[in-house]
């Protein structure tokens, strides 16, 4: 059974396929962001008889941002690449997602200023101001992160380590169909929505940035939960639990960023990598307390 689980890992998650799959992304990038930039042109020039071509139309920005929701797709394997490896580095792939979301708003919003007029003052233009200060500010916050656990002192976290990594490697596994699945759920709603729209059903089209990820850190919330359960089992370290439950805020901090409003989704993706960080920082701090007792 250990073995079939192995392989199967294997499978899914060499380097190799990884690999691949990022030349793949690259192709797709590319060929999705020159089919926007044709709809676009289209849309302008009044040549696709649809209601919703009103919503393609803009300029070489917006196509940018295809490109940026496929890549999108291949941090999220990323993510479930590195479960089985890391608990730390896989928090570290959701906040990054968490503030490619926020890039990719950032290329949608900037062709849309107001350039005309008080512009300093104008409410889309401080939004974005504040999404470019904050992905600046998220970024920092994930080289903290990332130089944080890198340098950690590599010691043994837990008891039977080799089963534990087992079960993050079936939890790894069983999250690709789950995703696959959520991500052909949330395409069908939004085909459907864009149906409704086409009819006149309804008026307005939801929010594009967040479809699919907002159902991804839900269930990013329950797999954190089920890993925070199972290392239970495996160490008995206050700090590490306290570490681990940190990294559960964070991306239930993340989640309520999509449907806070005005400037407050930003303040709670930039809090929410802040207070992992701080908190990984006072883990490798505690350490040294724990070897004197």
């Amino acid at each position: 059974m250990n073995k079939a689980i192995n392989n199967a890992h294997q499978l899914m998650f060499s380097a190799h396929v990884k690999h691949v799959l990022e030349k793949i992304t690259v192709y797709i990038a590319l060929f999705g962001f020159l089919t926007n930039l044709l709809l676009i042109v289209l849309a302008n020039n009044g040549l696709l008889p649809f209601a919703v071509a009103e919503n393609l139309k803009g300029t070489v920005i917006h196509a940018i941002y295809t490109p940026f929701s496929i890549i999108l797709f291949y941090e999220v394997y990323l993510f479930v690449y590195h479960l089985s490896d890391s608990f730390s580095l896989s928090i570290g792939k959701q906040f990054e997602i968490a503030s490619l979301i926020v890039l990719r708003r950032i290329f949608k919003d900037i062709s849309e200023m107001e350039l005309a007029g008080a512009w300093w003052s104008d409410s889309h233009n401080l939004k974005l101001g504040s999404d470019m200060l904050g992905v600046i500010l998220m970024f920092l916050l994930i080289l903290a992160f990332y130089q944080f656990n890198k340098n950690r002192e590599k010691e043994p976290s837990y008891t039977n380590i080799e089963q534990f990594i087992l079960l993050k490697k079936v939890i790894a596994l069983l999250l690709i169909p789950v995703l696959i699945g959520l991500s052909l759920y949330s395409l069908g709603g939004w085909l459907l929505e864009v149906t409704s729209y086409e009819k006149g059903h309804i008026t307005t089209l939801s929010e594009v940035n967040y479809i699919f990820y907002d159902d991804f850190f839900t269930v990013l919330i329950i797999v954190d939960i089920v890993l925070l359960i199972i290392s239970f089992i495996h160490t008995d370290r206050f700090s590490l639990v306290i570490r681990n439950s940190a990294f559960i805020i964070s991306t239930i901090l993340i989640r309520l960023s999509f449907t806070a409003e005005n400037y407050m989704g930003i303040f709670l993706s930039v809090t929410a990598i802040a207070f992992s960080v701080l908190m990984l920082y006072i883990f490798m701090r505690y350490k040294d307390v724990e070897r004197l007792r």
